[in-house]
């Protein structure tokens, strides 16, 4: 699902997000991106493309490519020197009536946001513990998480979500760990936080959503408030990656690596009964969301969840690289 150029050459679809990372030259012709490497040209149908990385600041793409990517729906993540992404092309996906999201978002009650933020917090607590069971076997944590899932109050007033996020990273990484040290484990966490976080943004936009305006964060100088609220609980998911991989975890993450973290999209989960791909768990996130503030049903509004299913797949991913 991940490509870093070692194509076939026979232009047959083999993967849905492209991860650019040799300086190659990227093109459109009868919409088809054509990938310049090293003197060969490898074909791409623009259609099966989900997202580009671009993380080689020497990669070049033409302004066609950005508007034929961008028609069909895909997004492009460009990563700085660091390889942590710097910036996002999204595409104007246009929903049939875009006031109409906007004005039930701007309409709703804070009593009504604070039960679906209730919900949205329990949910990130059970899959923290049950990424920590999987990984770790810390019945105790396990059983604590799941206590302060019970615990949420109206708008989380008792900041269990807090409370949390303190035991799972004490327990997951040490007493040590500092979440946003400039450390390997930081790193990793970072790049495959904002790769899930462009795609969940992706999602919204084409829901007609304004992302600005949160049911949560309420952060001034964030443009993604209500992305970060509800990505919150495919979170775990990083973290379950990033505990598999933490011993050779260095300072700068290796190409394999962020192709191991983009690949999280392709990752399967199961979700509403279905076993889908995360970025199809997305959409149908995002549309139950939807459904819940249409019809005011905190109920219709299911959240994703870890499972060991998901977990066993990662873990053969990470022995397989």
């Amino acid at each position: 699902q991940v490509w870093n150029g070692q194509g076939r050459g026979d232009g047959i679809p083999m993967f849905r997000t492209l991860l650019i990372e040799e300086g190659e030259r990227l093109s459109v012709a009868h919409q088809v991106l054509q990938i310049e490497k090293q003197g060969r040209r490898i074909p791409v149908p623009i259609d099966d493309i989900y997202c580009i990385v671009l993380d080689n600041l020497k990669a070049v793409v033409t302004t066609a490519a950005i508007n034929a990517l961008c028609t069909a729906g895909a997004h492009i993540v460009i990563c700085n020197e660091k390889h942590l992404p710097s910036a996002v092309i999204y595409p104007e996906l246009i929903h049939y009536a875009p006031y109409r999201v906007v004005t039930k978002q701007m309409g709703m009650t804070q009593g009504w946001k604070d039960t679906l933020w209730d919900t949205i917090v329990k949910g990130k607590l059970i899959n923290q513990a049950e990424a920590l069971r999987l990984c770790t076997g810390d019945m105790d944590a396990y059983h604590r998480l799941l206590e302060l899932a019970d615990e949420v109050e109206e708008g989380d007033a008792g900041n269990r979500e807090g409370i949390g996020a303190k035991l799972y990273f004490r327990h997951f990484f040490g007493d040590g760990f500092v979440r946003m040290e400039d450390d390997g484990i930081n790193h990793a966490m970072n790049y495959g936080y904002t790769i899930l976080r462009t795609a969940m943004i992706k999602t919204l936009y084409t829901f007609g959503y304004y992302p600005l305006i949160g049911i949560h964060h309420i952060g001034y100088g964030n443009a993604f408030n209500l992305d970060d609220d509800l990505m919150e609980p495919f979170r775990p998911v990083v973290d379950m990656w990033v505990d598999l991989h933490h011993e050779e975890l260095l300072d700068d993450l290796t190409g394999q690596q962020r192709r191991s973290l983009v690949n999280l999209l392709n990752q399967e989960m199961d979700y509403d009964g279905c076993r889908m791909k995360i970025r199809n768990v997305m959409a149908r996130y995002v549309k139950q969301y939807t459904s819940a503030i249409e019809k005011e049903s905190v109920e219709l509004l299911r959240i994703p969840t870890i499972t060991a299913t998901l977990f066993e797949a990662m873990k053969a991913e990470c022995h397989e690289s």
